[in-house]
C-alpha cells in the first residue's frame, strides 16, 4: 500500500534481544495530519518501523522533514498490535519548498 507521509526523522537501531540474538532495525518518525480537538493541539508524531537497509537510503536522498511516498505494509508488531512496516520509499518535496506554517523565533 502507498501513501505519503511528512517525515521528521529516521534512526536505525543494532542490539542483542532477550534471547540473545542479534537485532537490526529502523524505525521512521513522522507528523500525522493535524486535526485540533479539545484535547490536542499541534502534531503527534506517529512511527514506523523499517528494515535497516532503508536508512541509508533515506540518508542519501537528504533533508528532514520533507514529504516521502513510502510503501507500507501491515504486520504484526510487539504483543501481535497490527503495525505498518515501511518496505520502500521515494521523495516527494522538502516542507520548505511546499510550505511550512511554522515561523522561526
Amino acid at each position: 500500500m502507498k501513501m505519503s507521509l511528512n517525515i521528521v526523522s529516521v534512526e536505525k537501531f543494532e542490539f542483542k534481544g532477550e534471547d540473545g540474538r542479534e537485532v537490526k532495525m529502523g524505525r521512521v518518525s513522522a507528523l500525522s495530519d493535524f486535526e485540533k480537538t479539545d484535547s490536542r493541539v499541534g502534531c503527534p508524531v506517529v512511527n514506523f518501523s523499517m528494515d535497516i537497509g532503508l536508512f541509508e537510503t533515506f540518508a542519501t536522498l537528504g533533508k528532514f522533514p520533507a514529504m516521502y511516498d513510502v510503501d507500507v505494509e501491515l504486520r504484526a508488531g510487539g504483543r501481535g498490535k497490527a503495525s505498518l512496516f515501511v518496505l520502500g520509499v521515494e521523495p516527494v518535496k522538502p516542507v520548505s519548498e511546499v510550505g511550512s506554517k511554522t515561523k522561526s523565533v
